[in-house]
């Protein structure tokens, strides 16, 4: 096989695995069955039968690519969701998928929400989906940084608390720059020390107004 050929395929991959990271921010609950997942793939697949069965002229490429890289991404989504891999060695994976199992126990995904604020109106709201950071992952994920213990005891030993303070230090200046945040939570994902499949997201937030009448001077003596 060529190696540009493989290339083309990684990044293929990494496409789907963005796509499939900002489905879950998107929709946290675990699909729950065959059924659903087969329902919400075939969904996908017909928005590209439209694009297929337009006239050539009419089809656009873009369109085709973006409900491909969304059939792949809920293939995989079902894939894990349903629990069809092989039970993984890796203890941090094991935990994710005895959380799920224990969300679709209780008919909902365990989450615990934060509301976070730097200064005044500017603050953030988001939750955090243990099915995908169970407490014991957000402190193996809290341990990547140098200052890991010293935010870990400013949390009060809460592992998960610790990596909403991390999470929202980083996503509230995003929201500042750019006030989206999906931009936001993609930005996360991809950032170094940071699972792609992070389980958070934003409920809400506060930027603090930026009007010029809502600032405060002070003229120097020189």
């Amino acid at each position: 096989m060529k190696l540009e050929t493989i290339d083309r395929d990684v990044h293929g991959l990494s496409v789907v695995g963005r796509e499939l990271a900002a489905a879950r921010n998107l929709h946290v609950v675990p699909l729950n069955s065959p059924h659903e997942a087969f329902a919400v793939i075939a969904e996908e697949l017909d928005e590209f039968w439209d694009e297929v069965r337009a006239k050539k002229e009419a089809r656009s490429k873009d369109r085709m690519r973006k409900e491909l890289v969304q059939v792949a991404a809920m293939c995989v989504r079902a894939i894990t969701d349903l629990n069809l891999l092989d039970e993984p060695r890796d203890p941090r994976t094991k935990g994710n998928i005895e959380a799920a199992y224990h969300a679709r126990a209780g008919g909902q995904s365990p989450r615990r929400r934060f509301t976070i604020e730097m200064i005044p109106d500017f603050s953030l709201l988001l939750d955090i989906n243990l099915v995908y950071m169970p407490p014991g992952f957000c402190a193996e994920v809290n341990s990547y940084w140098d200052d890991g213990e010293s935010l870990l005891r400013h949390a009060g030993g809460d592992a998960v608390r610790a990596i909403a303070l991390r999470a929202a230090a980083f996503l509230l200046p995003h929201l500042l720059l750019h006030a989206n945040p999906l931009r936001a939570l993609d930005a996360l994902a991809a950032e170094t020390g940071w699972p792609s499949n992070h389980g958070i997201s934003i409920h809400s937030f506060e930027l603090p107004s930026m009007s010029p009448t809502h600032l405060t001077i002070v003229e120097e003596s020189r």
